[in-house]
C-alpha cells in the first residue's frame, strides 16, 4: 500500500480493500459506525463496533435509504414518515430506552452492535442484507494469553491487559483526562493511566450539594492519592434543571435515564480543558456490578418453588422490616414463572406499558425475549450480566454517555470495552466477578494494588440526581404542563398516568422513573 495521509480512514479503506468487510470488521478495536459506498458493486454497507459505542440509524423514505447517527437529520427530509413506533415507545417506557433493533419512529430501526447491513442498487426493492460479526455470547478468534490459574494470576493478567489497553488509548495529539467518581471502575482507570503517566493526568468529577448523591468527595480523596490534576464542580439544582430544555436536542430521539443530565454536566466541565477522557463504562457488565446480580437469585431462590400467591406474602414476611421501594416492587412481580420474566420485571419500570400507550402490542424482540435462562441458578448472574451487556448497556449507558459528550465535543474512551478486556472478562470463571457477597471482586483486587481499600470500599451509589423531589418542586409546573390530559391524549392513556402523577405529588409512593419515562417522550414530542 502507498499511504498518502495519516488517518484511521485510510486505513480502514486500506483493509476492506484487500480483506473485505467480514474479515476487516473482526480485526477492527475500538469504537465506530460507518457507511462504506463500493462504487463498482453499487453497494452501501452500515456497520456499528461491537459494544455499540456509536449510534447508527437507517430508515426507508421514497428518496431511497437512509442513515445517521442523529435521527434529526432524517426530520426534514422528503419523503421520510414521521409516525411515532408505539411499540417503541412501550419499550422506553417499560426500560427508559429504546433497545435496538427498535426507534422511536416506524420506518427506522438502530443498527445492532457488532453487525453490519448492506444494500445493493441491483435490488429495486433495497432489500437489506444483515450480517452478525460479533456476538457476546460467542468467542473470539483472537489468541489472547489468559492466565485463571490461580488468584494472583488471574489478577495479574487482567493488570496486564489493562495496562496495554490503558496505554492505546492514552494515544493522543490532544490533551486528555480522566472521568472520576471515586468508585471502583473509574479509580482503577484512572489509576492505571496515572501509572503510566509521567505528569499528573486530570480527572474531573461533578458534586451535588445533597449528601445522599455526592461522591464528589470519594473521587477528590482517590485523585489525591494517586496524584492526579484534579478538577470539580459543583453544581446545583438550578444548574441542572436549565438543561433540560435541550434533552431533547442533546438525545436523537426520547431517553429518559436521568443520570444523562449529571453526565452532560461532567463532559461540558472536561471539555473546558480536555479533549478527550477516558471513562470506567462496561465494567459492571462485564465484571458483576450491579446489585441485582446478587439479589435476584437470592430471592428467586426462595421463591421458585412456591405457588405465585404465596410468594408476596413470604417476601412481604421476609422483609417486614423494610419499607424500600425495592421490595414493595419485588413483591408485586413474583407471580412470574421464570427467572427470565422475574429479572425482565424487575428491570423495568411501568410494569404493563399497554396499560398506558396506545394501542400498543408488545412484541418486543429484544435480549430478554431471545435469550432463555436454561441452567441452574448459580449461573443466573452470568446470564443477566449477557443480556444487561445487549441491551442495557449500549442503549442506555453508551447512548447516554456518547450523546452528552458528543454535544460538548469530546471524545470518551472505555477501555473497559476493548476486546481484549471483553474476551476475558467472558472467558473468567464467575466466581472471580461476585465471590461471597462481593462484587466484581478481581477488580477490587487489583485496584487494591494501587488505591487502599477504604478509600473506595462503600456501597455502589448510581450517578444520579434528586429527581423525585425536583419533580414535586422545581420541575412541578413544567411537569403539569406535558402531563396535561390534552397533550397527553395523542399517544397515552391520560387517565393512569395521572393518577401515578397524584401519588409521587402527594408522597405516597416514589414514581418518578415512571414519570421521567412520560416527560423525556412528551418533551421530546413538544420539542
Amino acid at each position: 500500500m502507498v499511504w498518502r495521509g495519516h488517518s484511521d480512514t485510510e486505513t480502514l479503506l486500506a483493509c476492506i480493500s484487500i480483506w473485505g468487510i467480514s474479515k476487516t470488521l473482526k480485526s477492527v478495536f475500538g469504537m465506530f459506525a460507518f457507511a462504506l459506498w463500493d462504487k463498482a458493486d453499487k453497494k452501501l454497507t452500515l456497520a456499528r463496533d461491537r459494544a455499540g459505542e456509536k449510534p447508527l440509524y437507517w430508515a426507508r423514505a421514497e428518496s431511497g435509504i437512509l442513515f445517521s447517527s442523529e435521527l434529526q437529520a432524517f426530520d426534514k427530509l422528503p419523503g421520510f414518515n414521521r409516525r411515532i413506533d408505539n411499540r417503541a415507545l412501550g419499550l422506553l417506557m417499560r426500560h427508559g430506552y429504546i433497545p435496538a433493533p427498535y426507534a422511536i419512529y416506524s420506518d427506522c430501526k438502530k443498527l445492532i452492535p457488532g453487525s453490519y447491513v448492506s444494500f445493493s442498487l441491483d435490488d429495486k426493492r433495497l432489500e437489506p442484507e444483515e450480517h452478525s460479526y460479533w456476538s457476546w455470547e460467542n468467542r473470539s478468534s483472537y489468541d489472547f494469553d489468559f492466565n485463571f490459574t490461580s488468584k494472583t494470576n488471574v489478577i495479574s493478567s487482567l493488570d496486564g491487559i489493562l495496562q496495554d489497553v490503558v496505554a492505546d488509548q492514552m494515544i493522543s495529539d490532544v490533551p486528555f483526562g480522566s472521568f472520576l467518581s471515586g468508585g471502583i471502575d473509574s479509580s482503577l482507570i484512572t489509576a492505571v493511566m496515572q501509572k503510566q503517566s509521567p505528569v499528573p493526568i486530570k480527572t474531573f468529577s461533578i458534586g451535588f450539594d445533597d449528601p445522599e448523591f455526592n461522591e464528589a468527595e470519594h473521587a477528590k480523596a482517590v485523585a489525591r492519592h494517586l496524584g492526579t490534576e484534579h478538577s470539580e464542580a459543583y453544581v446545583t439544582g438550578n444548574d441542572v434543571i436549565s438543561l433540560i430544555p435541550r434533552l431533547p436536542e442533546i438525545y436523537s430521539e426520547p431517553f429518559a435515564d436521568s443520570s444523562q443530565l449529571p453526565t452532560y454536566l461532567l463532559a461540558k466541565m472536561a471539555r473546558a480543558d480536555v479533549k478527550v477522557a477516558l471513562s470506567g463504562d462496561g465494567a459492571d457488565e462485564l465484571f458483576g456490578g450491579y446489585t441485582p446480580y446478587q439479589f435476584i437469585p437470592r430471592i428467586w431462590r426462595m421463591i421458585r418453588w412456591c405457588p405465585p400467591h404465596i410468594r408476596y406474602y413470604l417476601l412481604r414476611a421476609l422483609y417486614q422490616a423494610s419499607h424500600s421501594q425495592k421490595i414493595d416492587k419485588l413483591s408485586s412481580i413474583a407471580h412470574h414463572k421464570s427467572p427470565e420474566l422475574f429479572y425482565k420485571a424487575a428491570a423495568s419500570h411501568w410494569l404493563e406499558p399497554s396499560s398506558i400507550v396506545k394501542g400498543l402490542k408488545e412484541d418486543p424482540i429484544t435480549a430478554f425475549d431471545l435469550k432463555s435462562f436454561t441452567g441452574e441458578i448459580d449461573a443466573l448472574p452470568s446470564w443477566m450480566m449477557l443480556v444487561d451487556s445487549m441491551m442495557y448497556m449500549p442503549d442506555d449507558v453508551l447512548a447516554k454517555v456518547d450523546r452528552a459528550s458528543m454535544a460538548n465535543s469530546l471524545e470518551v474512551r472505555a477501555p473497559f470495552l476493548d476486546p481484549r478486556v471483553i474476551e476475558f472478562a467472558k472467558r473468567l470463571p464467575a466466581e472471580c466477578k461476585i465471590r461471597s457477597g462481593t462484587s466484581k471482586w478481581i477488580l477490587r483486587n487489583l485496584l487494591y494494588n494501587y488505591i487502599p481499600g477504604h478509600l473506595v470500599d462503600r456501597p455502589k451509589k448510581g450517578f444520579s440526581v434528586p429527581l423525585a423531589e425536583w419533580l414535586r418542586t422545581d420541575l412541578r409546573e413544567w411537569a403539569d404542563d406535558l402531563l396535561s390530559p390534552h397533550k397527553l391524549n395523542d399517544h397515552f392513556h391520560s387517565e393512569p398516568i395521572r393518577r401515578v402523577w397524584a401519588e409521587h405529588l402527594s408522597r405516597k409512593h416514589d414514581h418518578a422513573k415512571k414519570i421521567w419515562n412520560v416527560l423525556m417522550f412528551q418533551a421530546w414530542m413538544y420539542r
